[in-house]
């Protein structure tokens, strides 16, 4: 169940901006609870960022990127957490 699948938010470039995600289900017997992940990064003016959550296996990601030019996803660099789902 996604409560919010899509986001938008505008942020002071240059100032760091840390974005939070965690997931969890309940139903059908089985439970599980991943989060928070965090990404902190400095965004900088006139780009594009995208921050997408995934779960990968027994673990869920969050990874950062440049989406400046919609046909590249330039990842950005130190800017991405990991953490195992319980």
């Amino acid at each position: 169940f996604k409560r919010f699948p899509q986001l938008e938010t505008l942020a002071d470039p240059g100032k760091k901006l840390t974005v939070a995600s965690t997931a969890g289900s309940q139903g059908n017997g089985v439970y599980y609870n991943c989060g928070p992940v965090m990404s902190t990064f400095s965004p900088e003016k006139a780009k594009v960022y995208l921050v997408e959550f995934q779960f990968k296996g027994s673990t869920c990601e969050q990874h950062v990127f440049d989406v400046t030019d919609p046909a590249q996803r330039v990842p950005v660099e130190g800017a991405g957490s990991e953490v195992k789902a319980s």
